[in-house]
Order: C-alpha cells, then sequence, then structure tokens
C-alpha cells in the first residue's frame, strides 16, 4: 500500500518555546495517554500526521525558571529536554553533535530506533548518526530531499508521523522495515534560517500514535540539534578556511621568496590573490613615476578582455583607489552600475564569453607610509566580495607590497651592479704575448649580480703582463665597490712599481687608511716575463695559485707562505715566490669560493681542483676554467653562498 498523507490533523500554533515548554509542564501534571498506545479509531495505516510549526530561528533555551515540572519525579521529559539541549550543544565536532543528538532522543522518546540524516550541497541525505537501526534499513533511508515524507515535513516546517512502515510507498524501505520489525514512526526537519540541515527520525516497532506532546518535544529537539549542527559546521568551515588561507600565504611567500624579478613577482601576486578570492579577473597598478606624470600604470592583469585594456594601461587614479590608497583600507564595490563616473575593464570568462564588471574589490599595496599603487579583484556578478575576502586581501596585500618593493630593489641593485661589473670585470684578451687567458665570474648572492670578488690582467710599458685575483670581505655593492678601489689602486702601484712585495704593501697601506675596520682584502698578484716565462707571485693571505706542467701533469701551489691579510695592520711585508713556466704548462688563480663549495659539510677542496686542472690541462685556458666552474656547480648540493672567480693563465 502506497504512502498517503491525509489531511493533517493541525494544532494550534505555538509563538514561543517558553509558552509551549509552559504548557508542556502544565499537562505534565493531568492524566494522559500512555505514550505507546494507540487510538480507539487509529487512522488508516501509512497515514501522516502533522505537527504544529516551530521556527528554527526562534528557538531559545528558556530561563531555567521557566523549565521546572509542576510534578515531582526523576526523568520528567522537561528535564531530559534541558538535558539534551545542553549536551548537543557542548561540542562543535558535527558527528559528535549528529552523535549525542541520536543517543538524547532515544532517551526522551523511549524508541527503538533513532536516526539523524544530513543533507549535504547536492540536496541528499546521508546518515549522519543513528541507534537501534540495521545498516539495510540505515541504507534505504539515504536519497534526495525531495521525496515522500521529508519534502513534505521541510516545506511545512512540520513533524509527521506515519502509522505504518511496512506499506511504505518505497518498495526498499518498506522491505527493511519488515526485516528491523519497524512499524510506526515520526520526523521532525532540521531547519536553520529557511535552510534545510537535515531530518531526525523515531522509530518504533509497534503502532504507535503520537501525542501533541511528544510532536512538540520533537520538533524543539530537532530546531536545537539544527542550530548545534549548523554552529558546528560553521565552525569547522571557518577552521578549514583558516588552513586554507595559511597554506596560501605559506604558498605565496614561498613563491615570492623564489623570484626576486618585478615582472614574475606581480604575477605570482595576481594569481595567488585571485585564486584566494575566486574572483573572477584581478589586475594590479603601480603608480607612475614622476616623469610619466601623476595616474596608475597597468602593471600586470589577469582574465581581462584585451581589448578593453588600452584605457587602462596608463590612467588617472580612479576614486575608488584614491580612497584605497589615502584611508589604507579595502573599498567594495557591489554593484559597478551605481559608480557611473569610474569605467571597469570587461572580463574574459572564457574563450567564447566575456561579461562586464559588476563588483570589485581594491587594496592598497603600502610600503611603510608610502603607496606603491593598488591590487583589485573584479566579479561578473553583483556582491561577490564579502568583508572576509576584504580582510584577506588586505592582510595580503601587506605581503605582496614587501615582495613588490623588494624586487624592485633587486631591479635598482641590478641596474647599479651591471654598471659595476663592466667596471671591475673588464673584457680580456682571450691571448696576452706568450699566454691564453680564461676566466670565470660568478656571484654567490642571489641579492646581487656582483660581489667582493674580481680579477684583472693587463699590460705593463716594458712589456711585462700583470695579473691580479682578489676577494674583499662581504657581497654586493658595497663589496664590489672596494674590490673595484683595490683593483685600480694595484693598477696605479703596478704602473709605478710592479714588484709584487711593492704593490702588495703599499696597497695594504692604503686600505687601512682609507676603509672602514671592517673591510678587509685577500689578493694574489703575479709579473709575468712573456720571454723567459718566469712568473714572481706575491700574496695577501689569499688561496696558493696552482701550476700544473703540461709534460708531467704534476701540480704545486704557488704562494704558500702568504703575508697578512690586506687593509689590517700598517706596513707588512709580502715575500714573493718563483717559478719558470714551460709551453703548455698553466697557472690557475682563484679565490675561496672555490675551495670551500660545500656538500653538506664537505669541502670542494684544493685537492678536487687540483683533479680538475690535471683532467683538462691539455685544453684552452678558457676551456679550463669552464670545466672548473663545471664541477664545482655539479658539486655543491644548493645554491652557493659564496662569490667565486677564477683566473687562467695558459703559456703558449
Amino acid at each position: 500500500m502506497g504512502e498517503s498523507v491525509v489531511e493533517p490533523i493541525r494544532f494550534p500554533r505555538v509563538t514561543s518555546p517558553s509558552t509551549l515548554l509552559r504548557r508542556l509542564t502544565v499537562r505534565s501534571a493531568t492524566a494522559e495517554a500512555p505514550l505507546g498506545a494507540p487510538a480507539e479509531n487509529p487512522l488508516s495505516p501509512s497515514s501522516a500526521i502533522s505537527a504544529p510549526v516551530i521556527s528554527p530561528a526562534s528557538i531559545a533555551l528558556a530561563p531555567p525558571s521557566e523549565l521546572v515540572p509542576a510534578g515531582p519525579g526523576q526523568g520528567h521529559p522537561l528535564e531530559k529536554l534541558v538535558s539534551a539541549y545542553h549536551a548537543i550543544s557542548s561540542t562543535l565536532e558535527p558527528a559528535q553533535v549528529a552523535g549525542i543528538l541520536a543517543e538524547r532522543t532515544v532517551d526522551l522518546f523511549g524508541v527503538s530506533g533513532v536516526a539523524v540524516l544530513l543533507a549535504d550541497e547536492q540536496q541528499w541525505l546521508g546518515v549522519a548518526a543513528a541507534r537501534g537501526l540495521s545498516g539495510s534499513f540505515l541504507a534505504a533511508l539515504a536519497g534526495p530531499v525531495e521525496q515522500g515524507v521529508v519534502s513534505l515535513a521541510i516545506a511545512e516546517g512540520r513533524s509527521l508521523a506515519t502509522w505504518d512502515m511496512r506499506s511504505h510507498s518505497d518498495a526498499r524501505l518498506a522491505e527493511a522495515a519488515k526485516r528491523d520489525h519497524i512499524v510506526s514512526s515520526a520526523c521532525a526537519p532540521l531547519l536553520f534560517s529557511g535552510q534545510t540541515v537535515g531530518i531526525l527520525y523515531i522509530y518504533c516497532n509497534d503502532f504507535r500514535r503520537f501525542t501533541e506532546e511528544e510532536f512538540h518535544l520533537l520538533s524543539l529537539l530537532a530546531a536545537q540539534g539544527a542550530i548545534a549542527l549548523t554552529n558546528a559546521h560553521a565552525y569547522h568551515e571557518l577552521q578549514a578556511q583558516a588552513t586554507e588561507i595559511k597554506a596560501g600565504f605559506q604558498r605565496v611567500g614561498e613563491a615570492l621568496s623564489a623570484s626576486l624579478d618585478v615582472a614574475e613577482t606581480l604575477r605570482i601576486i595576481l594569481q595567488q590573490s585571485v585564486s584566494m578570492t575566486r574572483a573572477d579577473a584581478g589586475a594590479i597598478y603601480m603608480l607612475c613615476d614622476p616623469h610619466e606624470g601623476a595616474g596608475l600604470r597597468l602593471a600586470e592583469m589577469r582574465g581581462i578582455d584585451r581589448r578593453s585594456v588600452r584605457r587602462f594601461r596608463v590612467a588617472a587614479v580612479s576614486q575608488v583607489a584614491r580612497m584605497a590608497m589615502q584611508e589604507r583600507r579595502a573599498v567594495i564595490v557591489t554593484d559597478t552600475r551605481r559608480v557611473t563616473d569610474i569605467a571597469f575593464p570587461t572580463l574574459r570568462l572564457s574563450l567564447d564569453e566575456t561579461a562586464e564588471t559588476r563588483s570589485v574589490i581594491c587594496v592598497p599595496l603600502i610600503i611603510g607610509d608610502r603607496a606603491l599603487g593598488v591590487l583589485e579583484q573584479y566579479g561578473s556578478t553583483t556582491g561577490a566580495f564579502a568583508q572576509r575576502d576584504a580582510e584577506l586581501l588586505v592582510a595580503f596585500a601587506h605581503q605582496a607590497a614587501v615582495a613588490v618593493e623588494n624586487a624592485r630593489l633587486y631591479a635598482q641593485e641590478c641596474s647599479i651592479a651591471e654598471t659595476l661589473q663592466k667596471a671591475f670585470l673588464p673584457e680580456l684578451p682571450t691571448n696576452i704575448t706568450g699566454f691564453e687567458i680564461g676566466r670565470v665570474y660568478s656571484p654567490g648572492s642571489r641579492v646581487s649580480a656582483v660581489g667582493g670578488d674580481t680579477y684583472d690582467v693587463f699590460t705593463l710599458q716594458d712589456g711585462r703582463i700583470a695579473a691580479l685575483i682578489a676577494d674583499v670581505s662581504g657581497q654586493g655593492t658595497y663589496a664590489a665597490t672596494q674590490a673595484i678601489m683595490a683593483k685600480y689602486t694595484v693598477r696605479a702601484y703596478a704602473l709605478e712599481n710592479p714588484h709584487p712585495s711593492s704593490v702588495l704593501s703599499r696597497m695594504n697601506d692604503a686600505l687601512v687608511e682609507q676603509t672602514t675596520d671592517s673591510t678587509f682584502l685577500t689578493c694574489c698578484f703575479a709579473l709575468i716575463d712573456p720571454k723567459s716565462r718566469r712568473v714572481t707571485l706575491a700574496s695577501a693571505a689569499h688561496p696558493p695559485a696552482l701550476h700544473c706542467q703540461a709534460n708531467s701533469r704534476c701540480c704545486h701551489a704557488v704562494g704558500t707562505e702568504p703575508g697578512l691579510i690586506a687593509g689590517f695592520l700598517h706596513k707588512q711585508d709580502y715575500p714573493t715566490q718563483e717559478i719558470r713556466m714551460a709551453p703548455g704548462d698553466v697557472l690557475v688563480m682563484y679565490t675561496d669560493g672555490v675551495i670551500e663549495a660545500r656538500r653538506h659539510k664537505t669541502l670542494f677542496a684544493q685537492e678536487r681542483l687540483v683533479r680538475v686542472i690535471q683532467e683538462n690541462v691539455h685544453l684552452s685556458a678558457q676551456e679550463i676554467a669552464a670545466a672548473i666552474y663545471a664541477a664545482v656547480t655539479d658539486y655543491v648540493d644548493n645554491d652557493r653562498q659564496d662569490d667565486l672567480a677564477l683566473l687562467v693563465l695558459k703559456a703558449v
């Protein structure tokens, strides 16, 4: 027999839970039929009974004074109801709320089975908690919100009862009821602010006509359960959002720290911010430089139709952007049709679909007390952005502004560094009177294209060759400027008296006089006679040069008794050492960035450098330098931190 709904028995509507509870308190002292006794003239099987509507939004726990039962005795329904209220509101775990709701429902009504079903985003009811019911019966309960008694209970906001589940219109559910010996049932919708949370079912193993008071109790319990479940789900959503935001910021930080290119930094910022707010499009506008005029320059865009870009490439500061930068806060436009004096870009939603901007959120990019520009997000629907989006973007914009400024400063330093690099790394010829020249320079710091390592090779007036390699303490442009000063100081002194001991002694005194206490320099200076191939070398605490003989491939260190580091104390002596080079012999001068390159805690060391030179001594000077650099780069387990410079002289 199909499930039918007869004309519902409607009880007077209850305007407040307190009134309802007072009525229940009074009635609890009067005689009434046993809860499980059927009426003398029961309704036909499979009929449904409806109870008064209780608005979940109006449910509130009545003051304790209104909950005191009129009659004595333990386990009064009102006491159990109040206890159930407290229990289901004591946790913010959705599964625990559903479980407690099921347990307290069994305790309150003395029924044989209870099921709590919750609706998902697709309005499909799934079992969240149950007591006293088999798995096959619970499987039959799951289904869409719109079907059967469930849809009626939700539509009317009432508790409903089914007299005989064994005659249910759903054959699968009827068969499951027969197996579980379930006869009567009642259900109450779990509603909150007009939204369907789920439904609460109670089941009996006998014919049972539920009383008006039981319907009221079930409605009240369901209403409180809906509130508790909604709160629990909202809490977990906030937790998930917080976790996602934290992870998002971490991803943004990692991505931004991996790039110091301005264009790439702006691209990452826009990509991540659009993803965070789920916007349809976004753009970053930077304040124009003074020579460009006043206004904003479009620096990066995403999801904007390119045909509408031209008018935004350089534009006056809009009222929205000005407000955001001046007041240092997010500005939200919920409906752009109400802002007639500001132009907004057309959005490109897909290859074939465009849309007009209908909502905007604009946040300033601020460093200290200076505005860099604004970050804007666009939506194709009105009201696309909420206060939460504003708070999230403002926090993100602080991080983004720092990244943009760092990238801008890096670009500025790179420009300076490029100029300095041309000054302290001159274009050396590949050959110079009887010698091939090879060289490599690589800065170790990721925040500068230059460092404190430098080299120089030049010819003196008498035809002899001077070669210098030096390492100034520190990195970046300051170290580079000190290296340039040291290089040209050496050149000046070498032109007067090229003897290595004299050059290094005079340079040391100049550094002591002209630089700060924290600036020191190690260097190796060689004077080469191309006719005799005699090399005279002096060192200021620098790693010894390596002389590799072409015939025997035997390598030995030159400059093993260096003088004191330059720039530390006046009047220092720098002893010299002399060697003679045969055709094919190689002299390698290098900085400590070569031998101190690390893999974990193990240095590249001089022994490995010697092997690389011996294996490649037959190559040209530049090929030998490249082979050494490749070996060092392959050896390290991550980015090198120290600068590296190589100077290779090969006799021909």
